[in-house]
């Protein structure tokens, strides 16, 4: 039998396998996961979930024991293919659901995959020559998930896109310093970096692992949004506080002060901006990535003045022009 140490869970039928969780008032995928020592995305595999999801209060989840993937065996299936193609070990699987020792499986069989991870689905987005419905179809499921994404977030900075994704799912807004930064979905404050004046390298590009000052804060669809860069002073947020959509968190920072040297908490940067990550499970969107380089951006949480000269700002590195992570 495998034990667990997070809250009591309502027995499924198939106590080997999964067990039910029922959704509480304040409850997060995030902090589901974590209760349970589970990973996101084996939280999200399970439920047929998303990034983008957001779960209610009175619903019921299916919570794995370990890390994996619940498998559904059909017609024609070998334990062999199946460890292949989701990265997982025979031995394991044989162990994890009492099966022979010569692996036997039968169609209709639900299998817990230990370790094992969903393959990655790649989305052609140009039809075949003569296949018009097709293509039809990927842009308008590519339209659908962008207007899911922007149900979810709003525009968290003013500015100017001056980098393209980056790093951890980031993208770079530049515009003046001190220009207000609005958090891009209700949330709760996980972490706040941001560095005292009378510290010791204050003006480091290693700062905070080149952020700089920065806000992290975790949403109820088991996403991470970052906000780095940010103008020394201004944080206006604490650890394990509750944030509200459009609400003012901080300032633009990352510029260079009236002698010419790095703000204080600038971090890895080159002049004046906002960078912006969304993190989360494979395949999570950022909110802006669907502009292109150069397009002006505005948060709906206020109008404000945009620099039109922070169109270089950023953090001096490439973009990433491969598939969201």
């Amino acid at each position: 039998m495998i034990s667990y140490s997070g809250p009591a869970l309502e027995s499924s039928g198939q106590a080997d396998l999964f067990t039910i969780y029922m959704v509480k008032q304040g409850d997060t995928l995030a902090k589901i996961a974590g209760d349970y020592g589970i990973s996101l995305n084996t939280l999200l595999w399970a439920n047929n979930l998303t990034g983008l999801s957001v779960i209610q209060p009175g619903q019921e989840l299916k919570i794995l024991p370990v890390d994996g993937v619940l498998y559904t065996v059909k017609k024609g299936d070998n334990l062999s293919a199946i460890a292949k193609k989701y990265k997982s070990e025979v031995e394991a699987i044989i162990e994890f659901n009492d099966l022979p020792a010569t692996g036997e499986i039968r169609a209709g069989d639900v299998l817990l995959l230990p370790g094992a991870e969903m393959p990655q689905v790649i989305v052609k987005t140009a039809p075949k020559p003569g296949n018009k419905a097709a293509g039809s179809a990927v842009k308008q499921s590519l339209k659908e998930l962008w207007e899911e994404v922007n149900r979810f977030f709003i525009v968290p900075v003013s500015g100017i896109i001056t980098q393209l994704k980056h790093g951890q799912n980031g993208v770079d807004v530049g515009n003046s310093c001190e220009t207000p930064v609005f958090v891009a979905a209700d949330g709760i404050v996980t972490v706040v970096q941001e560095v005292s004046p009378q510290a010791k390298n204050t003006r480091s590009r290693s700062l905070f692992g080149g952020y700089g000052n920065n806000v992290r804060i975790s949403h109820s669809n088991g996403t991470l949004t970052l906000y780095s860069h940010l103008f020394s002073g201004s944080i206006l947020v604490q650890p394990g506080q509750e944030v509200r959509q459009g609400q003012q968190i901080a300032q633009v920072g990352g510029g260079w002060d009236r002698r010419n040297v790095r703000m204080i908490g600038a971090g890895r940067s080159t002049g004046c901006h906002l960078h912006f990550e969304t993190r989360g499970p494979w395949g999570v969107k950022n909110v802006l990535s669907q502009y292109r380089r150069g397009a002006l951006v505005t948060t709906p949480a206020a109008v404000v003045a945009i620099d039109s000269s922070a169109t270089g700002a950023g953090d001096n590195l490439p973009d990433d022009n491969s598939s969201e992570n």
